[in-house]
């Protein structure tokens, strides 16, 4: 049994009633009783592939986290992100593609927002 046909393990997955995404980040499941929301969707797309996010999807993410968004001044193309329970502010340039390295800083100070409660 070393070969497991991918539509198969699918069947699988979906006779337990959930699917799960792997990332960098750890596993995030999905699926059962719970119905994904348009957040969890994207949010899940983010963690998945950080290398294909646009500014406008990272920008929901943050803002629906509670993360408060300073506008550049002076000709800077850098937005500026700031939550009241975190002390780091997040640098995120209005680029097409952000970053990974933007996109997992701003993962990275979710995840520290949701540890904390």
């Amino acid at each position: 049994m070393g070969y497991k046909c991918p539509s198969v393990h699918f069947s699988l997955l979906r006779f337990q009633n959930f699917l799960t995404c792997g990332s960098i980040y750890g596993t995030i499941n999905t699926g059962g009783e719970y119905t994904l929301t348009k957040y969890d969707k994207l949010y899940t797309k983010i963690v998945n592939n950080p290398k294909d996010v646009n500014f406008g999807q990272l920008d929901k993410v943050l803002k629906q986290n509670g993360f408060k968004c300073r506008q550049p001044r002076k000709g800077s193309s850098h937005y500026i992100y700031h939550h009241p329970d975190l002390p780091d502010l997040i640098s995120i340039p209005k680029t097409k593609p952000v970053k990974a390295v933007y996109v997992k800083n701003a993962i990275e100070a979710i995840e520290k927002l949701k540890e904390k409660g």
